[in-house]
């Protein structure tokens, strides 16, 4: 009697109650299934959103640098010798950059700005976007006219051009030189790597930069010297001029090395926006809670008659938690949806504002944890409800 009462009290017989009070559809369960699809895809957006950043920058961090490795020397550049030791081992741009101060021709109007001066290699990697888009930037920058009148082209961040009232085709002064605004700045492929700018980005060519006279006199100016390499690897290149010129004072740093504090900085961010998506499934779940609580409270007479007929304790929280997991993994699915659609809804309305490009696609791991995390909170907001009604005596 025995072995048969246990072979219909099974999760065989638990599953067909479940199925069969399922019927019913999600009535009842409108607020648990809302608080888990939320927090579901707040977490699984979240997370592939992060991975989409990461993979991104890992992708695109040899145009963030600007190259394979970056040497940067301050107030001082590289001598012959080292010169001819990077160009031996690929294409090198070399690029000064300085804080300096900038004037209208009139004197009006001023402003400190970041002088980044570039030669006709620049950039290695990638692009600038200028608007209008008529010329390139080695054209945009040349020069027209002869000494004392000689002008030289720039391009500049349309953040200079509102701060001293002007437009493209005016001009400015810096130090010694004359310069015409001949763009204005949409994008620069290694703006990324440079870290906080005090000013305004003014680009000018080397020649340029030099005829300012400012560069002798700043309190700081960093020669970058960027090597695209043309066979060795960027860990052993660094690791091979290390060893070749110790001591200089120089920062080297590879594309890995470069994007390693964005990539951290994105890490944290997933961690902190993660930490909300536990917060928003946690409160979620109390609601969740309540509306498990309600409904097993409809089901008491249910309870009841299945008491009267045998059912014991663990057979009804088997059935009903069933039941509950069956409409929780309905809830994750759509929550799942959500949060894979996240990086292409996400990168549509705000890429053009980041330094690179997302890698959308579909990251297992994220969609893997999100659904970990929404049917163990299922399970836990559950269990005490479930509890709970088990214990409903046959006399009810």
């Amino acid at each position: 009697m025995t072995k048969t009462n246990n072979k219909h009290q099974g999760w065989h017989a638990a599953f067909t109650l479940a199925r069969k009070e399922s019927r019913e559809g999600f009535k009842g369960f409108r607020i648990f299934m809302l608080a888990l699809v939320l927090g579901v895809a707040a977490i699984a957006g979240i997370g592939s959103l992060s991975e989409a950043f990461l993979a991104g920058l890992d992708t695109e961090k040899q145009r963030l640098l600007g190259g394979d490795v970056e040497i940067t020397a301050v107030n001082t550049q590289l001598d012959d010798a080292a010169h001819t030791f990077l160009e031996d081992a690929g294409t090198v741009s070399k690029i000064v950059d300085a804080q300096l101060m900038a004037h209208s021709v009139d004197g009006s109007a001023r402003s400190v700005i970041q002088l980044k001066g570039v030669d006709a290699a620049y950039p290695l990697v990638g692009s600038v976007k200028l608007s209008p888009t008529s010329n390139d930037l080695t054209t945009t920058l040349s020069s027209f006219g002869s000494d004392p009148n000689k002008v030289w082209g720039a391009v500049a961040d349309d953040m200079l051009l509102d701060r001293m009232g002007l437009t493209v085709g005016d001009e400015i002064t810096i130090g010694d030189a004359r310069f015409s605004i001949r763009a204005s700045i949409i994008s620069e492929p290694d703006r990324a790597s440079a870290g906080f700018l005090l000013g305004p980005r003014v680009i000018v060519s080397q020649q340029g930069a030099h005829a300012t006279g400012l560069l002798e006199t700043s309190a700081m100016v960093n020669h970058s010297y960027r090597v695209a390499l043309t066979a060795s690897d960027p860990e052993e290149f660094q690791s091979v001029l290390n060893d070749t010129y110790p001591s200089q004072g120089w920062r080297i740093r590879s594309a890995t090395q470069a994007s390693q504090g964005l990539g951290r900085l994105l890490e944290n961010l997933d961690i902190f926006l993660t930490m909300i998506g536990l917060g928003a499934l946690v409160i979620g779940g109390v609601g969740a809670a309540n509306a498990v609580r309600a409904y097993m409270d409809r089901k008491t007479p249910t309870i009841a008659t299945l008491k009267c007929l045998g059912a014991r304790g663990d057979f009804i929280l088997k059935a009903y938690m069933i039941q509950i997991m069956m409409v929780a993994l309905t809830a994750v699915i759509f929550g799942l949806f959500i949060g894979a659609l996240t990086p292409i809804l996400i990168a549509g309305t705000f890429g053009a504002m980041l330094p690179f490009e997302a890698a959308i696609g579909i990251y297992p791991r994220a969609l893997l944890e999100a659904t970990a995390f929404g049917l163990i909170a299922a399970a836990a907001f559950a269990f005490w409800p479930l509890a709970s009604a088990r214990r409903a005596s046959a006399a009810s």
